[in-house]
């Protein structure tokens, strides 16, 4: 087991019941453990058992117990606030990585313009996801809604990464000093558009957020707010926010400095 107090990088995943996932990405990340120095924080959000929690992985493992249900951006926050990593990442349950993308996303980041850095998101039959879009507006959202324009994801081009407006919270990287400057995650979304906000801060600190093309992780998607209606308010409420926020912030900045 690594013991390295400095980890490269933390890595934070949340369980709702998700065992046999976590478990199955664990694996993917103890391969790669001996390549990279890491340290993962696994917050269980909701009560479950965890036979693999005490087994030996070729990383430092922390897990978090919750005492009741956090959401999204308040458990990466909480899991991340005392981690030691250089790097943070963000991931989901549901990914598999059967390559290593770490290594190419953390070099990325060495370009100090860039803020964050993600990798293609294959579905597991190998097609590619929709993991990068641009910023919601009114019309996106009228557009997606009624005519299933999901809008213009990344272009692919010839360098080594596409710049984007914001990547889906499923995987990413960051430097630790950049999510601790933007203070992470807004915790008032409970769930959903935690990564546009994200995202959207960082740019407006002057920061890129890219996608690497030569790097890329396996996500067997849930699309849980197309299935029950609970989800779908939490899209919805969350949408209406992050469109307020970023209207007032847009109004602020026209006006004179005084009167900011």
């Amino acid at each position: 087991m690594n013991l390295n107090p400095r980890p490269v990088l933390s890595l934070s995943v949340i369980s709702h019941r998700q065992g046999a996932l976590v478990r199955n990405l664990l694996e993917d990340l103890s391969r790669i453990g001996s390549q990279i120095s890491m340290e993962v924080i696994l917050t269980v959000n909701v009560p479950e058992s965890l036979g693999f929690a005490d087994g030996k992985w070729n990383f430092n493992l922390k897990v978090i117990k919750n005492d009741f249900v956090k959401g999204f951006g308040e458990n990466h926050n909480v899991a991340l606030r005392g981690a030691n990593g250089q790097y943070f990442c963000i991931c989901n349950p549901d990914i598999r990585i059967h390559g290593n993308p770490l290594p190419k996303l953390i070099s990325t980041l060495a370009i100090k313009e860039i803020g964050l850095a993600a990798p293609v998101v294959l579905s597991p039959g190998g097609r590619e996801e929709d993991s990068a879009r641009d910023f919601p507006t009114v019309g996106r959202l009228v557009r997606k809604i009624f005519f299933n324009d999901l809008g213009r994801a990344f272009i692919c081009n010839n360098s080594n990464y596409s710049e984007v407006e914001w990547v889906a919270g499923m995987f990413f990287v960051m430097r630790a000093v950049d999510y601790r400057v933007v203070e992470g995650f807004d915790e008032d979304y409970f769930l959903y558009y935690e990564d546009v906000d994200l995202c959207w801060r960082l740019k407006r600190l002057g920061r890129k957020v890219v996608v690497i093309r030569n790097a890329s992780v396996v996500h067997d998607a849930r699309r849980e707010s197309r299935k029950k209606l609970r989800f779908f308010l939490w899209h919805a409420q969350s949408a209406t926010r992050f469109l307020f926020k970023s209207w007032l912030a847009t109004i602020r900045s026209r006006l004179p400095i005084n009167d900011r």
